[in-house]
């Protein structure tokens, strides 16, 4: 008996087998197999093929425990037993086939290569995949075998680039007699950008990379696939120009596919609802409700979140391409498309919907379906339950911003998006999905963690980005947040910004998000403050200031007060008033204290031969100082430069003061021995000003010129200073009476624009 003799329902068991196998394990799917498995067992043992027969029989008994088992995971011995049982059955069917082998159905693959064993390694992993491989050694002999209803694809090598244009002008002119025609591919073996880029401009339907012969074979049959009849998808066209609707119509349904049209957007919701597509083919340009607008409104609806959805527009602008994927379709295809190309793409992502499905309702989600489509995270995002408290969203990009090369087609360069994306999602977890974002950045949903876990899982991640870019430098920026508390735009702006924060820092780190931030600035102030001071200290955005502090009573030292003005973007400035808060919340204050300092002792050395008795204030925030161990390595660094007694004075708010009391006081023997004096500012004439005063004995006293006009107290003041050698300042002196006022009392020294207006150099008469 002949193969061509044998039973049919043995070849259509077998062939489905393969493309359950081929789309990865389903239990339901299995089920619905095995009476048709044991039916073709039976006949073959009925027509006395009783090799044939028993093999299959074999095979479907081990097949039927998994099903009786109700095995969900398909685990590895499992599936090589399987794989086993199959080869054997396929084995015996191969020896009975006909000279043609048109029994199995085998369809053929055409390879240009002269690489003998590339060409035969690919010939043995196809065997098992139903195909056979014939290799061509010229262009000629290549091009003689178009005609041949049988070929699948063609893959070209990649010394053969200059033959993809000939290829795919004669393959066009075969298309309407061979329907859409074999898929074309390039093997770009020595991933060169360039032959790339060229191959895709030329005609080939996909650019496969390396020479990894379980890669190649996959995206083969991937690719052979598609271009299969597909009497099972349904595609709805959403489309207001008739004429480019019929052309993607008449393509869909020679591929065996069901296609509705409509011409208005606002049909949509209907359409869908009665005829249940398994995608939808969109224009992005319509009045009424455009394409991101309709998509939008679908998102919304929770069924209706793995509908994949694909753009068919002749905008070619990056811009609107992303603003579309972000509106949540799946897919962006730039007209004129060929057949080939649309087939590919809406039979591809049906396909992957239909499995996220599948396997939704099996919540058992493989872990190469966490690297998903944008819109499946965010709608992931939106269905999380707010009662299970706070979830994290990361955001990992390359700090270069780029994948690639910065002149290499967007086209090639979404490529390399999608291969780093696989590998860096290797490293997820059950429960976390991640997805391509915007400028190659990669939006990752963490499971359930605490805080410490969840700086493990981002570092984890980072370094997972940063290999596949081969160790470049990349950042994370994590961003808690509750589902529905804010919205979810907000938090993805929050993550950008926050990305944003790690490179201007320095990149290579992770950043982590300030949810509750408060600032009195606006928020592109608070922004461009925030980029400012994430940056380590230096003189490139950070600026000394000089106030000049006025004597009253006669020639005595000259004193400045010297502030430290952080310059952000286009040179904004900010006051210490401006950016203390900030810089608090984002712990960066003992940093910038500690840079003040240092500068203060290098200004005093460089004013000294103009100012030889020259003094420097310098406010600095008591919290600085709380770590007695790096206090002690501050003021021995101090001690270190030499100054001669009191050329330094801290000094601290008196509300701060207050509230670190204890501290001031544990740094007074510091603080003498390395020869830096102690001030209060804007000290109270109230009891608790004076009770300050009395603990800590600064020997430096800052009150505000209006309080001691309005208040009573200052006498006591500064009867109390000078008994203890102190002097006292009065700061915001507002015009020459205030001042002769102020000399009356006693106060030793003044500030004031009118008098000594801040400057970028210390240019001030002291002896006018």
């Amino acid at each position: 008996m002949t193969t061509s003799e044998l039973p049919p329902i043995v070849f259509d068991s077998m062939r489905r087998w393969q493309a359950l196998r081929r789309k990865g394990w389903s239990l339901p799917e299995a089920g619905k197999l095995l009476p048709m498995l044991n039916q073709s067992a039976q006949q073959l043992s009925a027509q006395g093929e009783s090799d044939i027969a028993k093999a299959l029989t074999h095979f479907t008994l081990y097949l039927t425990s998994m099903v009786d088992g109700d095995v969900r995971r398909l685990p590895e011995a499992q599936r090589e037993r399987l794989a086993k049982l199959e080869k054997g059955v396929l084995q015996l069917l191969r020896k009975h086939r006909d000279d043609d082998g048109a029994a199995l159905n085998r369809s053929l693959v055409l390879c240009l290569s002269k690489d003998a064993e590339l060409c035969t390694g690919l010939r043995n992993a196809l065997e098992g995949e139903g195909q056979n491989l014939e290799q061509c050694l010229r262009p000629g002999e290549l091009l003689g075998h178009l005609n041949d209803s049988r070929v699948a694809a063609i893959l070209i090598d990649e010394e053969h680039l200059g033959v993809l244009g000939a290829v795919s002008d004669k393959l066009e002119l075969n298309r309407d007699n061979h329907g859409l025609g074999p898929s074309v591919v390039f093997l770009n073996r020595s991933r060169a950008l360039k032959r790339r880029l060229l191959a895709l401009s030329g005609g080939a339907d996909a650019c496969l990379e390396g020479e990894d012969q379980s890669y190649l074979v996959a995206r083969l049959q991937e690719l052979i696939e598609a271009h299969n009849p597909q009497v099972h998808l349904k595609v709805l066209i959403v489309e207001d120009d008739r004429g480019a609707a019929l052309y993607c119509e008449t393509i869909l349904r020679k591929q065996g596919m069901k296609v509705r049209w409509i011409d208005d957007s606002r049909d949509a919701a209907i359409a869908i609802e009665q005829f249940e597509p398994d995608l939808i083919l969109m224009d992005l340009h319509m009045p009424g409700l455009d394409g991101m607008q309709l998509t939008s409104l679908i998102r919304e609806e929770p069924r209706l979140s793995l509908l994949p959805i694909v753009f068919l527009t002749g905008d070619q602008e990056e811009g609107t391409r992303f603003d579309a994927l972000r509106a949540g379709g799946d897919d962006y295809l730039v007209k004129p498309v060929r057949p080939r190309h649309l087939v590919t793409a809406v039979v591809t992502r049906a396909r992957r919907a239909r499995s996220l499905r599948r396997q939704v309702e099996q919540h058992a989600r493989a872990a190469r379906n966490r690297f998903v489509s944008a819109a499946e995270l965010l709608t992931s995002v939106r269905r999380l339950d707010p009662k299970h408290g706070e979830r994290v969203l990361l955001l990992i990009a390359a700090d270069s911003d780029r994948f690639t090369a910065t002149d290499v087609h967007p086209l090639l360069e979404r490529e390399a998006e999608g291969v780093v994306g696989k590998r860096v999602s290797a490293a997820l977890a059950s429960g976390e999905r991640l997805a391509l974002w915007r400028d190659g950045a990669m939006l990752a949903l963490l499971g359930e963690h605490n805080g410490e876990e969840v700086d493990r899982r981002a570092e984890s991640l980072r370094l997972a980005m940063s290999q596949a870019l081969k160790n470049a430098p990349a950042s994370c920026a994590i961003v808690p947040f509750t589902p529905r508390e804010s919205t979810l735009q907000e938090t993805l702006d929050l993550a950008e910004r926050t990305l944003t924060l790690a490179r201007h820092g320095g990149g290579n780190r992770i950043q982590r998000a300030l949810t509750d931030l408060r600032s009195h600035l606006d928020p592109d102030t608070t922004f461009v403050l925030q980029k400012a001071l994430v940056r380590e200290p230096d003189r490139t955005h950070l600026q000394l200031e000089y106030q000049p502090i006025v004597p009253l009573q006669g020639v005595r030292r000259p004193q400045f007060q010297l502030h430290l003005r952080v310059v952000g973007e286009q040179g904004r400035s900010f006051a210490r008033r401006q950016w203390l808060d900030l810089a608090r919340q984002t712990d960066r204050v003992e940093a910038l204290d500690h840079y003040l300092l240092l500068s203060a002792v290098s200004q005093a050395r460089s004013l000294q031969s103009r100012y030889p008795n020259v003094r420097l204030i310098v406010t600095i925030a008591a919290a600085s100082l709380a770590d007695g161990k790096r206090r002690k390595r501050l003021f021995k660094e101090l001690a270190e430069q030499g100054l001669s007694e009191s050329t330094l004075i801290l000094s601290f708010d008196e509300a701060d003061a207050q509230e670190h009391e204890s501290v001031l006081l544990a740094a007074h023997g510091d603080l003498t021995a390395a020869k830096v004096g102690l001030g209060l500012e804007r000290v109270s004439l109230q009891r608790q000003g004076l009770a300050l005063v009395e603990k800590l004995n600064p020997e430096w006293i800052a009150i505000d010129a209006p309080a001691a006009l309005a208040q009573a107290g200052a006498d006591q003041l500064l009867q109390n200073a000078h008994q203890r050698g102190a002097e006292v300042v009065a700061h915001f002196m507002p015009d020459a009476e205030a001042m002769a006022t102020l000399f009356a009392q006693g106060i030793d020294y003044g500030t004031g624009s009118f008098i000594g207006p801040p400057s970028d150099s210390a240019s001030y008469d002291f002896s006018a």
